[in-house]
């Protein structure tokens, strides 16, 4: 089962701006008072493409959509999987059926990201990134029986 989780940001700055959705969104997965961990490793060898680097004009916004993979695993248990555009995977704990809050975290330290392609050995660099960290709010996914 497939979910999409959006990302929707404004540029209220007076100058045009990057946002970097190629691999700093940070997935939090919470059950009542417990977080729950992730794991993952890079199991795609890509390179980021320019739409992961979208430019917001002073006033306009931009919306970037998540996708989430819930599969079944044995005995009434699931996870959550995440696939970043820079191909990093991320693979929740075992859940159980339940109530869980997912959310992500947008953080970026850096003006300039400089970045490299798996295909060749040419790098670009993309300059005026928003700095800063935001994170979005918790989204309820409750994963419950058919039957």
């Amino acid at each position: 089962m497939f979910i999409k989780i959006g990302l929707r940001i404004v540029n209220n700055k007076s100058i045009p701006l990057r946002f970097n959705f190629g691999d700093i969104l940070i997935p939090e997965l919470v059950e009542a008072d417990r977080q729950i961990l992730w794991n993952g490793d890079c199991i795609r060898p890509e390179g980021t493409l320019d739409s992961d680097f979208p430019l917001a004009m002073p006033g306009e916004s931009l919306t970037f959509f998540q996708d989430i993979t819930i599969f079944g695993l044995k005995d009434n248990q699931f996870g959550l999987s995440i696939f970043a555009p820079n191909g990093f995977h991320w693979i929740s704990e075992p859940l159980r059926l339940g109530t869980y809050y997912v959310r992500f975290t947008y953080i970026n330290t850096m003006e300039v990201v400089t970045r490299y392609s798996s295909i060749n050995t040419d790098t670009k660099s993309e300059e005026s990134f928003w700095i800063g960290q935001v994170s979005t709010p918790f989204v309820e996914i409750r994963l419950v029986s058919s039957s």
